[in-house]
């Protein structure tokens, strides 16, 4: 039987085994896909980077990083694409973008 200190070291590597997962990805369709298999993960800051279309305000410090970035968290939104949209689309986007962008 394994103890409680054993069990906490395995769950402590498949976290960054799923962490080292995200970071191969190639493009956002790769991320969506592993963030939809288990939305409880933390994704990587470089990862999140993909989705980042930019914000209306700066939150920018002296690396140039977005200071929001590392809190973000990827989420479903609707949107209207145009002014004659009548149904919204589902994008997956940062949730960051969405409260500054309006």
């Amino acid at each position: 039987m394994e103890t409680l200190e054993d069990l906490k070291i395995e769950i402590q590597k498949l976290k960054e085994a799923k962490e080292k997962m995200f970071l191969n990805c190639e493009n956002k369709e790769e991320v969506i896909k592993l963030w939809e298999m288990d939305k409880r993960v933390k994704i990587p800051i470089e990862a999140k980077g993909k989705f980042c279309p930019g914000c209306r305000l700066n939150y920018y410090n002296e690396q140039n990083c977005c200071w929001q970035k590392a809190t973000a968290k990827l989420t479903k939104q609707r949107i209207y694409r145009d002014l004659n949209s009548t149904t919204p689309d589902e994008v997956i986007t940062l949730n960051c973008y969405m409260q500054t962008s309006h």
